[in-house]
């Protein structure tokens, strides 16, 4: 199946091309959801100028190849965010194309003649066609089907996402919690069965106690992970998102306590192993445990 973006253009809906603050404030959150991203802020005093000139690009290069056209979309969206080109010139599209191994002439005349302008156009009065009159919002993606059906994602607001993936932080939290709780158990000693610590000689050496320690630090790092982001929003984009879901950030704290819960759960295994082993390695199974 082929893919064929159609474009919207916020800058005509804008009547003016997005500006450069606005713009910079999408690097905070491109680096909290993809920290290892290879992104740069806009390297150029002068800003893009317009984005119209890449659309009617990608429609030349469609009329070449879908499926390079994809990869020719692909290496604008890197040019701009990754190497900080400038998508509002000729030059620079041609060389995109080029790389993208489309035929730079074509391209090249097209964008000369302005071949496509009317095609994005059109493009863009169908999306506002069906926003205004058929209800449909213009989400990412809305997809167009052949046939004249219609699917979007419904440009659903995150914090439900947020709001589940906070239960199951809270939750995982507790589970390392209890873990350390039964180390601790342990290291109280448990009458003349587990000496203090674990240690053979308690008082002259300390055994397992900073096993423990490094499980507390751990398991108290968690509940402050476990605080809810869902019920913290910030605006941003000069108020154009009134009301911010945090739902990335939740989503990053979930994956820090499930790191730290591994590692106290791994604390546990090291402590009762070393213990049953030192311990209680001459001792049986009870009845109920035996095959």
């Amino acid at each position: 199946m082929n893919l064929s973006w159609r474009a919207f253009p916020l800058e005509i809906i804008n009547k003016r091309p997005a500006p450069r603050h606005i713009v910079d404030q999408e690097w905070p959150l491109v680096a909290v959801q993809e920290p290892l991203a290879p992104c740069i802020a806009w390297p150029h005093e002068e800003y893009l100028s317009t984005t119209l000139l890449a659309y009617e690009a990608y429609k030349s290069a469609f009329v070449q190849s879908p499926l390079k056209s994809r990869i020719f979309d692909l290496n604008l969206r890197r040019a701009f965010f990754y190497e900080g080109r400038r998508i509002d010139k000729n030059d620079v599209l041609c060389e995109i194309a080029s790389e993208s191994n489309l035929e730079v002439d074509k391209i090249r005349n097209d964008l000369e003649c302005r071949k496509f302008k009317k095609a994005v156009m059109e493009d863009y009065k169908d999306s506002m066609n069906l926003r205004d009159n058929h209800n449909i919002p213009m989400t990412s993606p809305t997809l167009i089907f052949p046939n004249g059906k219609i699917m979007n994602s419904g440009h659903f607001h995150a914090e439900p996402v947020a709001q589940a993936i906070d239960s199951l932080s809270i939750a995982m939290a507790e589970i390392g919690a209890i873990a350390e709780r039964r180390i601790h158990f342990l290291m109280k000693g448990i009458d003349n069965k587990v000496p203090l610590f674990g240690a053979k000689e308690p008082g002259l050496e300390s055994g397992f106690m900073l096993t423990q320690v490094t499980a507390a630090a751990l398991a108290s790092e968690n509940k402050t992970l476990a605080h809810p982001a869902s019920i913290d929003s910030i605006s941003t984009s000069a108020g154009q998102e009134d009301f911010v879901s945090m739902a990335p950030w939740a989503a990053i704290s979930c994956l820090k306590i499930l790191k730290n819960i591994r590692r106290i759960l791994a604390i546990e295994l090291l402590v009762a192993s070393n213990i049953n082993y030192r311990f209680h390695k001459k001792l049986s199974s009870g009845n109920g445990l035996k095959p």
